[in-house]
């Protein structure tokens, strides 16, 4: 079964959308649903799951799939929008910008926990290792 490539045209479409919806919030993570993406945007609910597979793929936005389907979906656009911070008056560049740093310092939190878990599993593991007679690795910090 051929795989249906979006155009070029219809990429361009989402992709609009997305940096104006990033505009528009303030923030480069927003919330909308599949719907919204395809209307908003002018392509059929097809194309838009598509060219959203491809943006995926190609690392231009980050999708955040809920556990539940009843929580939205979150997007985050990672490309760079020429000329943002330009065109912005001076107090929507500075909400823009806190923006960015508060969803930098959640990333930065998140990490960390993920780090401390990881520490506490390698620290149960080499415990048994040493249970068992074996001699455990060294992990620098």
């Amino acid at each position: 079964m051929a795989y249906y490539q979006p155009s070029d045209e219809n990429v361009a479409k989402v992709v609009s959308y997305f940096v104006s919806k990033v505009k528009e919030t303030g923030s480069r993570r927003f919330t909308e649903t599949i719907n919204g993406v395809a209307q908003n945007s002018g392509v059929a609910l097809a194309t838009a799951h598509r060219v959203i597979k491809q943006l995926e793929g190609d690392k231009v936005i980050t999708v955040h799939r809920p556990v539940s389907k009843r929580l939205p979906t979150y997007y985050t656009f990672n490309n760079d929008i020429e000329d943002f911070l330009v065109e912005e008056s001076k107090d929507e560049q500075i909400v823009y910008l806190q923006e960015l740093v508060r969803e930098l310092t959640e990333k930065t939190e998140s990490l960390e926990k993920e780090k401390k878990a990881l520490q506490g599993q390698v620290k149960i593991l080499n415990n048994k290792l040493i249970q068992f007679g074996e001699v455990a690795p060294t992990l620098s910090e």
